[in-house]
């Protein structure tokens, strides 16, 4: 796969658990999920697994409204089938963060 297809599939899902599309149920989230699993929020606190599906099973239980833009992608391979994806989020029309 070209490195411009790899972009555009990635494109699809970012922000990943924002699309819900590929699913809305704990179930879901887990298999978007490897089992070692942390990210690091735009606060720059590090959120492990549990934490992060705990707070997208809250979140999901009841309606929900965010508005997140994406632009500026960016993707390089790192080894084969790896790749890192680099993009601007703006949440709500005010707040920036590089993912």
């Amino acid at each position: 796969m070209t490195i411009d297809k790899v972009l555009d599939e990635l494109k699809k899902r970012e922000p990943i658990f924002h699309r819900e599309k590929f699913g809305r149920m704990r179930v879901d989230f887990e298999n978007m999920m490897d089992d070692d699993f942390w990210e690091v929020g735009a606060s720059g606190n590090i959120y492990n697994k549990d934490f992060v599906l705990d707070t997208l099973e809250a979140r999901y239980s009841k309606p929900y409204d965010d508005i997140w833009q994406t632009k500026n992608f960016k993707c390089k391979t790192l080894s084969e089938n790896v790749y890192l994806l680099t993009y601007t989020l703006i949440q709500n029309n005010n707040r920036m963060t590089r993912r």
